[in-house]
Parts: structure tokens; sequence; C-alpha cells
């Protein structure tokens, strides 16, 4: 495996960057990607999250409003999908703002003990009644009210909470009973018994107990605040009754209801069913529940197949979809495109999205976290990082450089530079100059002279870099609106072989260009099929998109500091350019359309005229002209049937040789069209040109020539692509590594693994009494049978130790342990397993044979 290393060029104090501050400096950029890419996946995650959220406070409106009473739970069902790493986000904030609404929840996760309804119970008992605990205001408080509404401190919600587990019995103590009275009790506790509203039947519950336990049981008595206890039947007077206060939802989410038994998921709603509807022992308070059911796969074959028609019609099932995993993919890639600096090459994107989210979990959150390890990377390894700061930060740093250093970014670090605009004399003269420190007042004039010299020729290469790095900028600036036109553009096509967003179109453009890629030439042959109208609509939406960017962009601006006023300026200029040659580009299609359609109507006149004298001419005409006869009885082929209608067409005599000449000839219409389009794909190689013939693409695209060892060279697209399929290989061992062949790797040689000199090994089947027991004995297995035996596997394990062992001196006890520790290793990493039939034999497994010496 490549190793993980920091740049430790040609360093001197000042001229590079630390770990520390690379990392620090990497950790500022990832903040301000990271918060925008949350903040757009918030926004996409809200219309689902507000509709769940909706319907669980209208359910309880709804159970308010009903003598708190209720026939079915109301439940969502949730198409959360298979992005399974991303439903913990999705759920916690589902939590958050029922929390925040005064509401309580409680949340299953997949690894918690569902073996049994009695442990489910349990857990959603224990989260909910900790949930209320916690939260002092669990109370809603009614908007229309103008009164002031009683307040709990969060120690008296400790107080009355002791005192109602008390009654309970470590068996009961999480049971729907308990949270009947844990949630009952709070209400008449501290804001009087008359919050329960018109639910006048409730009693202060009677927890079940041991008969040996009922003479020590104590009854619940309310905490008195000048409030006196009401009885059932009894009347609430209207100034007692507080007008602001109400109960709150009680919500148990379910992330993956797959992973749940059905019986045992059955068993669970009928249970709960019962106390939401109040129908135990004959009392009518009721708890007000709702269901949150996470699904990844489709309500008919995850949910509604599994349960029978009983379990069904206890629940009132609503379904909510959350976006594809695609949609939240497109997110991060349209704010990775947006934000300025640093932007992963299309090797390693395309392993990103195709090897690893395409196959793997469909996860946005590590995603981005295979992301931020690439670009981190890039941040260590890059000789100067700080060329990816804003141009004004870039500029004083390169100042601070001395000529040699500067020299060195021409000739070594960055060799993008070489085959471009930098003449041969800054170059020489750079590479002859001392550092400044080495002349002194007492030079002679000359050499002041060459130091004036050198100074002027270093002012002009910082010039050049910074040129450079301001076109990279702009380039970046202009990509997302420009690949957003031609989507545009292409509206009209049904199948798009570019792709169908931003992010496929970038990941082109990244490959080789977007010109240069066949797709283009495939998408450019299907736009000369499209119709007029569809074209002339499609042209005047991508006018009027550029129009309405440039107008925010003017209006905006921009916090990131990358984008300089100047790079703004210019890109503005280019946008208001584009736009401008769009608009005249649609008159023209216009006119050319007009044009079009009057030589159509003129020529069906024509037409019309020429047929009616055609048939009074064959009228008059005794023998008029027969049209080829066609024998429908035989077989013909493709070829002789086209053959036949041409002939057909030519010979009849309803046919006028004028249509027959206009097929021939193109019209005004196409030659526009073609113009149109030809000047698409000048203009898109001329404002967004592919990155890799730009100089200095190793600062924003990399890599670097640390990569590719002291051979770098970019004299050609085949060799950078071999470079950037370098990087990848690197990214993907570290990403996802095969495991087995870097186990067997660290066993094997474990001093270039662990990158330790001593254990280092001149050949890796030898065997060294330094290594580690591990080492040792997973190299002597490779050299044995499929069947090994314990005894010689220990005897050549001594001999190596140093130990003279045989028959009649068998190895010491310390040896005979470390041999054991050895083996239960290797039994634990998955080499060996014990046979049945041989007690001192074990089986070496099937996968080391691949890696055999």
């Amino acid at each position: 495996m490549a190793d993980f290393s920091v740049y430790h060029g040609n360093e001197k104090e000042g001229s590079q960057l630390t770990s520390s501050r690379r990392y620090d400096q990497f950790l500022g950029t990832w903040r301000s990607i990271n918060k925008r890419v949350h903040r757009h996946l918030g926004i996409l995650n809200k219309n689902v999250l507000t509709e769940i959220f909706d319907f669980i406070t209208s359910s309880h409106a709804s159970w308010l409003s009903s003598h708190k009473i209720i026939d079915q739970i109301p439940t969502a069902l949730l198409l959360a999908g298979v992005n399974t790493p991303d439903h913990s986000v999705i759920y916690g904030h589902l939590k958050k703002s029922i929390l925040n609404s005064g509401g309580h929840v409680a949340v299953i996760s997949p690894g918690a003990n569902t073996t049994s309804v009695r442990n489910l119970v349990s857990l959603v008992v224990q989260q909910l009644s900790d949930d209320s605990f916690q939260q002092c205001g669990f109370l809603l408080d009614d908007k229309n009210s103008g009164g002031d509404s009683k307040v709990a401190t969060c120690k008296d919600f400790d107080e009355s909470n002791n005192i109602s587990v008390n009654n309970f019995t470590p068996a009961t103590r999480f049971s729907y009973l308990a949270l009947v009275e844990s949630y009952y009790s709070k209400v008449k506790n501290h804001c009087g018994t008359n919050v329960l509203g018109r639910n006048t039947e409730y009693k202060t519950l009677a927890p079940p107990t041991t008969p040996c336990l009922r003479s020590k049981r104590r009854i619940s008595q309310p905490i008195s605040h000048g409030v006196s206890t009401i009885s059932p039947g009894s009347e609430i007077s209207s100034e007692s009754k507080p007008k602001s206060t109400v109960l709150g939802p009680l919500v148990i989410i379910l992330t993956e209801t797959e992973s749940i038994p059905v019986q045992v998921l059955c068993d669970f709603i009928s249970l709960t069913s019962l106390y939401a509807a109040g129908q135990i022992r004959g009392r009518s308070y009721s708890l007000p529940i709702s269901f949150v059911f996470g699904l990844s796969t489709i309500p008919e074959f995850g949910f509604e197949s599994r349960l029978n028609a009983s379990t069904l019609s206890r629940l009132t099932i609503r379904r909510f979809a959350v976006p594809p995993p695609s949609a939240f993919l497109d997110v991060v890639l349209n704010e990775i495109i947006k934000f300025p600096g640093l932007h992963p090459t299309y090797s390693v994107l395309n392993y990103l999205i195709d090897g690893l989210f395409l196959c793997l979990d469909y996860s946005v959150k590590n995603f981005l976290q295979r992301l931020k390890f690439c670009m981190l990377e890039h941040y260590l390894k890059t000789p100067h990082p700080e060329l990816l700061q804003s141009l004004e930060l870039a500029r004083k740093y390169l100042i601070s450089l001395n000529p040699s250093d500067l020299a060195r970014i021409v000739s070594l670090d960055y060799p993008s530079l070489g085959n471009h605009v930098l003449d041969n004399v800054t170059t020489s003269a750079l590479a002859t100059i001392s550092p400044p420190e080495v002349i002194n007042i007492s030079s002679p004039p000359g050499t002041h002279r060459i130091t004036h010299r050198s100074s002027s020729s270093s002012s002009r290469l910082i010039d050049k870099i910074i040129e450079y790095l301001e076109n990279h900028l702009k380039l970046q600036y202009l990509i997302p609106p420009v690949l957003n036109w031609l989507l545009i553009i292409m509206t009209p096509l049904s199948v798009r072989p570019l792709g169908k967003n931003i992010g496929d179109l970038y990941r082109l453009w990244l490959k080789n260009g977007l010109v240069n890629a066949e797709e283009f030439n495939m998408t450019i042959n299907l736009l000369n099929g499209v119709s007029k109208e569809h074209l002339l609509t499609a042209v005047q939406n991508a006018y009027e998109f550029l129009h309405q960017e440039s107008s925010s962009l003017s209006r905006s601006k921009d916090s990131t500091s990358l984008w300089s006023s100047s790079v703004v300026t210019e890109g503005r200029i280019c946008l208001n350019d584009l736009a401008d040659a769009t608009l005249s580009w649609h008159t023209k299609l216009s006119l050319a359309c007009q044009e079009s359609i009057n030589k159509q109507s003129q020529q069906q006149s024509t037409d019309s005229e020429m047929s009616s004298t055609i048939t009074t001419s064959v009228n008059n005409d005794n023998e008029p002209v027969k049209p080829i006869e066609f024998n429908t009885k035989r077989k013909i082929s493709l070829r002789n049937l086209r053959q036949h209608l041409q002939e057909y067409a030519t010979s009849s005599p309803n046919r006028s040789m004028s249509a027959i000449s206009t097929s021939i000839h193109n019209t005004q219409w196409e030659i526009t069209r073609k113009e149109f389009l030809r000047w698409i794909q000048i203009k898109l190689s001329e404002i967004i040109p592919p990155f890799n013939q730009l100089p200095l693409h190793e600062v924003f695209y990399g890599p670097s020539s640390i990569e590719s060892g002291n051979n770098y060279s970019l004299s050609s697209s085949h060799e950078d692509s071999s470079i950037h399929s370098q990087l990848a290989l690197s990214i993907r061992r570290r990403l996802n590594p095969p495991l087995q062949r870097c186990l067997h790797q660290a066993l094997v040689n474990p001093g270039v693994y662990l990158q330790i000199t001593d254990l280092k090994l001149s050949n890796s089947s030898s065997i060294s009494s330094k290594l580690f027991d591990l080492c040792i004995l997973y190299k002597l297995l490779l050299e044995t049978s499929k069947i090994v035996n314990l005894y010689d596997w220990l005897m050549a394990f001594a001999t190596i130790l140093g130990e003279s062992v045989d028959s009649q001196n068998p190895p010491s006890q310390e040896i005979q342990c470390r041999f054991l520790q050895g083996l239960a290793e290797l039994q634990h990493l998955g080499c060996i397993k014990s046979t049945r039939r041989k007690v001192d034999h074990v089986i070496r497994l099937t996968w080391i044979s691949g890696f055999m010496l």
C-alpha cells in the first residue's frame, strides 16, 4: 500500500507549512463546504419531515378533541430507502422537531433487543419516560390563550417521577401502566387535575403488585399546590381551569421495521392499541401514541404482507417517501461544483460514486466522509497548499518565497508550467540567482544589478502564476451556469447521452472535456432531429436562465474569499456575452423557422396548382401513365421495397418534381440549426476547456509530482489520466481495501507494512526471530498443507525462536504459552479452524491458498 505521508520537499523555515497548519487550512475549507452541503440537504429533507410532523400534530389534535378516545393508532410509513447509514440523520431531525414541540419520542434502532414484546415495550417506555423527565417544557401552550401558564421545574418533575416509579415493582416499572401513571400524574401534580379536561373518569392507577408487596404498597398522593382533587363526575369551575395547557403526543419510531420479528411486531401493535384506545380494565384513559415505521422496501413486501388483517385494522396508515439517494447526491455534487478551490478528479469522483456510493451503501454521509479524506490527502501532499487560498493571500505567499523556491515551483513542483508562457530568460534568471540572504551591502555593483534583474523576473513570474490561478478560479466560476445552460438546451431530448443532471456533465468534463466526449457528438446528432418549436423554446429558456443568473449574481455578494472581485467581474461579463449570443441565435432560428413555414405554405399552394394541372392533362389524355405495379404475393427485401417506393414516387403522375427537389436540398432552417449546434461546440471549447490544458491544474485538481515519482510529465492526456488513475488506486486502497490481502501483507512483511526498519526483511519468504509471534506462525502456516499438525508447528516455532528442541527436550512453558496465544489470534483472524476428528490438528482455511509464497 502507498504510504500516507506529508510533503517534505526542499523545506526551509517559513517556506513550507507544517502538517498541523496544513490540516488547519484544510479544516477551514471543509467546514465551509460541509456547512453549505448540510444546509441544502436540510432543505431537501424539510418537506417530508414537515409532512410527518403535521400528520402527528393533527392526529394528536384529533385525540384531544375526541375526548382522548381513538379506535386506531395514527401510523406514518416512512419509505426511507436503502441508504441505511443516513437514516439516523433523518430520524434525528424528526425527533428534534417533536421534542421542540413538546412531545415525547422513543427511537428503536436496529441494534436494540426486540426478540420479545416485553423487551420492545420496556425499551419504548424507558425512552418515553426518560424523555419526559429530561424535558421540562413537555406541555404545549395554546396560542390563543392570554393567561399565564404554569411552569414546572426539572426538580419538580424528578420528585414526581420518583413518587410514581416507586409505586411499581422492577418487573412492571417499564410497562404501559407505568407510562400512563407517569404521563398523567405530572399533569395532575403540576398543573392541576383539571388539566385532564373532559376525561373526568380518570383515576390514579393502582399498579399491579405481587400479593406479598400489597401491604407495603403506597398510594400516590398528588403534591398540593393549592388545587383541590377532582373526583370522577365532579365539575370543573371555569375559574380554576387553565386555558393554555394540553398533553403532548407520544411518538414511537421504529427505524427498521423489517428487522423486528413478525409475531413480535403484531403483538406489540395489538398491545399498544389497547392502551391507545383506553380499553384496559374498563377505564377510559388512553395514551396519545403515534407510530413512525421506517421501511427500506415498498410497503407491500416489507410491511403489509407481514401483518394480518386484524393487526392492520388497528392502524391508520399514511405513506411518506424520502427523496431517493440520487437526489441527495445531486445536492452534494452541486455544492462541490459551486465551491471554489480544490475539486476531485474524474478518477476519484468516478470511484467514489460508481465504486462505493452506488455499490455499497447509497449513503451521502459516508460519501462526504470519503470525499473529506481525499481532500485531506491532497492538502497534506501538495507542495504549496497556500495557493489554494484567495488570490491576495497566494500573492503574499509567493512574494515571501526566495527565487530558488520560485524556480523549483516551475521546474519540479508544477511541471505543467514548463510547457506554457514562461520564457527562457525568466527561468534561467531565476535559476542562477542566489538567495537574498547571501547578498550583503558590501557586494559589488554588478551584483546589485543582478539582484534588481532577479527581482523583476520574480515579479513577472509571480504575476504569471497569479494569472494562471485566476484563470482556474474563473473556470470554476463559469462551470455551474454554463453546464446548466447546456442542460436546458438538451431539454427536448428524451434520451440524453450526456446525462440528466449537472453532476453527470461535470464528470464528463473532468474526464477529457465535454466537446471531446463521444456522448457530446451523439447529443448534437439528436438535437438535429428536434422539432422547431421545441428547440426554440429550449433556446429561449436557456437565455432566460443566463439573464436571471447574471442578475442574481450582480445583486448578491458571495461570502467566499477565494473568488476575487476580478474573477466575479470577468465571469459576469462572460455570462452576459453568452446570454446575448444565445438571444441572437434565438432570433436567427426564429427567422429561419418563419421563412421555412412561409416557403412550406407557398410550396403547398404551388403543389396544389400543379397537381390540378396534371390531373386535367391526365384526364384529357387517352392513355394515362400508370404507376409501376407491385406484386404483393411475393416476398421482398427492405432494400427492394425502398427502391420500389422511390420508383413509384418518381413515376406517379400526382407527384410533383418540386417536392422531390426540396427533399434533396437543405432548407434555411436546417442550415441555421447546424450553424447553431456548431457554435455551441466552439463556445463550450472556449469557455470551459479541459482543466488539464491549463497550467497549474495540479493545485486545484492534483496530483502533483509526488504521486508518481521523478519521471513525472504532463506532456499528454494519456499520461495525465494514468497519473490520476494511480491516485484513485491509492485512495481505493484506503477507503475500500481488500482486507484479506492487506492482512496477508501485514503478516508476511510487517516491517514494510508498519514502516518499521528493524522488522524489514530482505526477502518476503524469509523468517526471522525478530518478527512478532503471530507473523512467524502465519509464515509457517503458509508452508504447510491443508491439515496442520500442532506438534510439528510448535517444534518449528520453537526452533525459529532459538531453542534446541527434539523429542527429548520439549519447548519451554513460555514458548508453549506464546504458541497457544498465537493460535488463538490466528483463529480469531479466520486463518485456521479446529477439526472434529483429530484434536491435535487444525485446518488451514482456503482463502490463504491464494497468497502462498
